[in-house]
């Protein structure tokens, strides 16, 4: 019993890190992939590009 309870305090004070502060898990989009491409190369990070086609 008492070891569940150290587990649950763990991963509910370990869950409050995995944010950065001020962050709150939103994701700035940019719409541009030319502007996104520089922006991610720019900040040394990486890039996901979604695209959809019809055939």
């Amino acid at each position: 019993m008492r070891a569940r309870l150290l587990a649950v305090v763990f991963v509910l004070v370990g869950g409050a890190h995995a944010v950065a502060p001020g962050h709150l898990g939103r994701v700035d989009w940019v719409k541009d992939p030319a502007a996104g491409l520089q922006k991610a190369k720019s900040e040394n990070r990486a890039a996901m590009l979604f695209f959809t086609a019809e055939w």
